[in-house]
């Protein structure tokens, strides 16, 4: 039987059981009772199962003070605090003369277990304002917790700022607790206090001369002579200690640590056992003994030991010290206000981040670490459990819906909306996002269908909840001076909006899609007026007349994104003579313009970037002269464009393009005279003509192409393309071909072997059969040179898995598997079919044990993604980690996770690994 790692069993269940084995009433057999006696020991070694015991040294307390308490968490018991009143004789404690209690066991015994429980409730909404607004100059009023003074000059010692390496002062929690670290209330568990249901732990502590305590727990006696706490932690404390969790699954059983090396925070004995018990039981501290002058150390204990809690415990501990920290709040915004390096800075936004969350109810507030963006979503059951943590960054942008905005500029809210934003005053807000539905129109990765919903459906407008208008916070905050970066999307704008709007002087980038604006505003036509400094501008789905476009022409803008617009004016002339000097980037995908329009940004000789999909030219008046026009771009896309013939004529003469996108061409002819554009031939690198149907003609020219490295044929028909015999003049420098969404036949890949540098190979939802990758296999120049592979949607089987060993050099692979396959291969093989693999991306997989076993044998894996796949509740391996030991990120997208597995996610975040979830 293999040897099993548990925590000490409690003496008083070990002697519970003891009685009775031996009482002949429970156990007339002997034999039975042994069975019985094992049965219990392995009872309570599962429910101790996975725990460390661990000393903390504290150095720094008078030697006066020396000894080592054990501090003893019961499960199902609820320190220092008794039950029903007993006669049971109470062990006694005898302390040395300075000893001195602040909450000894009469204070304990005036209270009821009711009335603890009472603190355990939230503040009311109207508690809560009274309390910021100043008329509850202390918690007694609405809780039954004292509230001492403090010395508000001395707050500063305590910022992070001021922390010294070699700090000696311990900063006192009590002033008279400070003095001595014996017991009360934070040894109280251990203590056998009067009232204690039987069977509890109880011992008792005596002082020698020699400040020796000896601690009798049982038939054991332990002496110790140093300072230090010992105890034993274990999985049932309710606020996980994430420090200690890595100590366990590290395979620690017993460590010794000293309390410098773990915080920075100036602790005693007395706070650390206090912040221990508040951590195991989930209480209010400041009923525990904690004091209003020592939030920031304990919530810096909480920051350096990684507490994180799978319920919403440890958000509820952040909502109990929330009034301390508020009590303090003058004194807190005085000592931040002097320089304070970065690294101080981060430590003290880490301290204030966490109470976020406890402020609104009916918000839910996330950040995303891709995006710099701290998330407000207005719901009902807002995530209380995930931890927020942005310390790092310097700048973020605030991603707002509109219902969360209207609760912040709400009246009723507006002493939590004003401590919402004192908690976040050290960050600089560079951004800000607005959206009716949480929906960006910059976010859809397909710009057809992006624009086509935005055509089809009507906003209509709605000021009734704008009573404040919609900027009114960020005015009155002061963000406005420092906003570069405003995005406002399906937004009704009042006219009171418009105003305040036009004091963001300094932004550089603003995107107004399909906003209502009020009918008697000129913002559009004065947009460069009032926002002088932009550089980019993106107007999309409104009307533009003549006065938009004379409004922009002496601008610094750089890019500008004028899609699904149309132009409203009448006249059929109108004076837009000289080119915008710095336009660099141009898209009009959608729009209903003109060719004065068109001429006028074409004319830019800067402009490098143009995309125009879906444009009907042929609404455009011919021009027989184009010059001045820009005829060198790094990218422009032309799909699905109907064109005149004068404007098809400039599109295939003379043009020199990097990146040329035709995709959906409505016109076979059109497309081919473009490809067959002598300078098309020697310049293009990137060619994409997803969704054409090719023709012999348009091959002939494709062949001539020589410079082309990417090429995308995805949902082509390239059955044109299996000839061995044709010779393609990009045949070496293709590095990416792209066969996505065709029905071919698994012999089509033998053409592959004209390429010898593929490095990325694209093929999924080709309809494949499994056995394909035999073929795959024969094309031997990729066996070195192939990097990445996508065969996702292809039906594979075990020999297509053993197959991508003969890749010497593939590090990314795309696939579409089941457990069975999985099952099969695991049977027969224990090494990874893919050595180097560093991205592995499953989709439309359902992700069970077997399959998360596959993945765990290539320890070398970086990035790990979930594509609209279903994980099998609970099958998320925390293990995960350790076998994969360079994971950086973990990506789900469109993918089916339940709540447990959710915990596993939020496991990994909490030990640096990167998860993103996309719906």
């Amino acid at each position: 039987m293999s040897k099993i790692n548990y925590c000490r069993i409690p003496n008083e269940a070990k002697r519970s059981m003891e009685l009775k084995i031996a009482n002949n009433e429970y156990f007339r057999s002997k034999l039975l009772s042994i069975y019985i006696r094992i049965a219990f020991l392995l009872t309570f070694v599962v429910k101790c199962n996975k725990c460390i015991k661990v000393t903390v040294q504290f150095k720094n307390e008078s030697d006066v003070d020396t000894f080592t308490e054990y501090v003893d968490f019961e499960c199902g018991h609820i320190p220092g605090i008794p039950n029903e009143p007993s006669n049971e004789i109470v062990p006694t404690l005898q302390p040395q003369p300075h000893a001195s209690y602040s909450l000894g066991r009469e204070s304990w015994n005036r209270r009821s277990y009711e009335q603890i429980r009472y603190h355990e409730h939230t503040m009311s909404e109207r508690d809560f304002e009274r309390f910021l607004r100043g008329e509850m100059r202390n918690l007694g009023e609405f809780e039954d917790v004292s509230s001492e003074g403090f010395d508000e000059q001395n707050l500063g010692n305590r910022l992070p700022r001021t922390f010294p390496a070699d700090a000696q002062a311990i900063v006192p929690f009590g002033e008279e607790s400070s003095r001595n670290s014996q017991r009360n209330p934070l040894t109280s568990s251990s203590i056998d206090f009067r009232g204690y249901n039987p069977g509890e732990n109880r011992y008792t502590a005596d002082y020698d001369s020699q400040n020796t305590v000896v601690v009798r727990m049982g038939r054991n006696v332990v002496r110790h002579k140093i300072p230090a706490i010992s105890f034993e932690y274990s999985s049932v404390s309710m606020i996980r200690l994430g420090f200690f969790d890595q100590l366990i699954d590290s395979g620690e059983t017993e460590i010794s640590l000293d309390i410098e090396d773990i915080t920075k925070e100036i602790v005693d004995r007395n706070m650390f056992c206090l912040f221990l018990r508040t951590c195991f039981n989930g209480l209010d501290p400041k009923i525990m003994g904690l004091k209003k002058e020592n939030v920031l150390n304990f919530v810096g204990l909480i920051q350096d030991f990684l507490c994180y809690s799978s319920s919403s415990a440890l958000n509820k501990l952040y909502l109990y010290l929330l009034p301390f920290l508020l009590e303090q709040k003058n004194a807190i915004t005085k000592s931040s206000t002097i320089g304070m390096s970065d690294t101080d800075i981060i430590r003290y936004n880490k301290l204030f981040i966490p109470f976020l969350n406890t402020i609104f109810e009916t918000i839910d507030i996330s950040f995303d670490s891709l995006t710099e963006e701290l998330i407000l979503l207005k719901t009902n059951t807002p995530n209380k459990s995930k931890s927020l943590d942005f310390s790092y960054q310097k700048e973020i942008k605030f991603r707002i819906s509109i219902e969360a905005l209207c609760i912040l500029n709400d009246n009723d809210f507006k002493y939590r909306t004003e401590t919402f934003f004192w908690l976040i005053r050290m960050y600089r807000i560079k951004g800000i996002k607005i959206s009716a539905n949480d929906i960006y129109f910059d976010e859809i990765k397909d710009s057809d269908k992006a624009c086509e919903s935005l055509l089809r459906n009507n906003l209509q407008p709605d000021f009734e909840h704008q009573t404040n208008g919609l900027f009114n916070i960020f005015i009155m905050n002061s963000l406005h001076l420092y906003v570069k970066n405003l995005e406002l999307d399906k937004v009704s704008l009042s006219v009171m909006d418009v105003d305040y709007l036009k004091e963001f002087v300094n932004l550089q980038s603003l995107s107004l899609v399909k906003c209502i604006l009020p009918s008697s505003s000129r913002l559009l036509d004065e947009i460069t007026k009032f926002f002088f400094r932009l550089k980019q501008l993106k107007i999309v789905c409104f009307p533009l007349s003549d006065n938009f476009f004379r409004g922009i022409k002496n601008s610094l803008i750089e890019a500008l994104d004028l899609s699904c617009c149309e132009y409203v004016d009448i006249d059929e002339w109108f004076d837009l003579e000289g080119p915008l000097c710095n336009l660099k980037e141009l898209k009009l995908d959608s729009s209903k313009l003109n060719d004065q329009i068109f001429s006028f940004f074409l004319k830019s000789k800067y402009l490098k970037i143009l995309s125009a999909r879906n444009v009907n030219f042929r609404e455009f008046k011919d021009l027989e002269n184009f010059d001045g026009f820009q005829r060198i771009f790094d990218f422009l896309d032309i799909s699905g464009c109907n064109f005149s013939e004068s404007y098809l004529n400039f599109f295939s003469t003379n043009l020199r393009v990097r990146t040329l996108i035709m995709q959906n061409a409505k016109d076979d002819e059109a497309e081919h005279r473009i490809l067959s554009s002598k300078t098309l031939y020697q310049s293009v690198e990137t060619l994409d003509l997803r969704g054409n149907i090719l023709t012999p003609d348009m091959l002939a020219s494709i062949k001539k192409f020589c410079s082309v490295n990417n090429f995308n044929l995805s949902g082509s028909l390239t059955d044109l393309l299996d000839d061995a015999n044709d010779f393609y003049t990009f045949e070496d420098c293709l590095k990416t071909l792209n066969i996505s969404c065709n029905r071919l036949k698994k012999s089509f890949l033998c053409f592959l072997n004209r390429f010898k540098n593929l490095e990325e190979f694209i093929a999924a939802d080709c309809n494949f059969d499994s056995g394909f990758m035999s073929y795959l296999e024969s094309v031997k120049p990729l066996n070195k040179s192939l990097k990445k592979i996508d065969i996702t949607g292809n039906r594979v089987d075990i020999f297509d898995i053993i197959g991508l060993r003969v890749f010497e050099n593939l590090e990314s692979i795309a696939i579409t598997l089941n457990s069975k396959v999985a099952s099969d291969y695991l049977e027969v093989n224990v090494s990874p079919f893919c050595v180097n693999l560093k991205v592995l991306t499953l989709a439309s997989v359902y992700v069970d044990e077997i399959i998360f076993k596959l993945i765990m044998i290539h320890s070398n894996i970086v990035n790990l993604k979930f594509v609209n796949c279903k994980i099998k509740v609970n099958s998320f391996p925390r293990e995960l980690r350790k076998e994969l030991r360079l994971l950086n990120s973990v990506t789900l997208f469109e993918t089916n996770v339940s709540s447990t597995d959710l915990k596993t996610l939020e496991y990994f975040r909490r030990n640096g690994i990167g998860v993103s979830l996309k719906y």
